[in-house]
């Protein structure tokens, strides 16, 4: 009897734990519903560090890559970046279906208006006719200006 109990209540355990596993957390906020959710936790704000923003941002940015809305990620840009890659030169910098997933991490601020995001991007890509699975981490900038966080490619 102590047996079953014991396989029973394990069973139970891992199923839980199993679910929680399949829970993906809700990242596509916008900076305002931000804001609200700050205030609401007894913040305001000023309540969110340059971290957090960036890393928000940055996980919108990349959101919009994987969903392939290339207009919407080039809106992330830093102005300056804007000013001199068209919005079309930008879609063909990206490649079709090659991006399959991509989480931000730990974002450091060195300067008050500089900031590096290290984001874990999984990709596929083509060698010899096959298809093969990629991951790795990056590193990104972003730039504060006009009150606001850019990312601004490496390239």
């Amino acid at each position: 009897m102590r047996f079953a109990w014991y396989k029973f209540s394990t069973a139970c355990v891992m199923s839980v734990m199993l679910m929680a596993c399949t829970v993906q957390p809700h990242v596509e906020q916008t900076h305002s519903e931000m804001q609200q959710q700050a205030v609401s936790l007894g913040g305001g704000p000023q309540a969110e560090s340059n971290e957090h923003r960036v890393a928000v941002r940055a996980q919108l940015r990349w959101n919009a890559v994987l969903k392939e809305d290339f207009a919407e990620a080039y809106r992330f840009l830093s102005p300056g970046r804007r000013e001199v890659e068209s919005l079309e030169r930008y879609r063909r910098s990206l490649p079709l279906g090659f991006w399959l997933d991509a989480k931000v991490g730990k974002v450091t601020c060195s300067e008050q208006n500089k900031c590096m995001a290290e984001v874990y991007i999984k990709y596929r890509h083509g060698y010899l006719g096959r298809e093969l699975p990629g991951e790795r981490w990056v590193e990104e900038v972003w730039l504060k200006s006009a009150e606001n966080w850019w990312f601004v490619p490496a390239n």
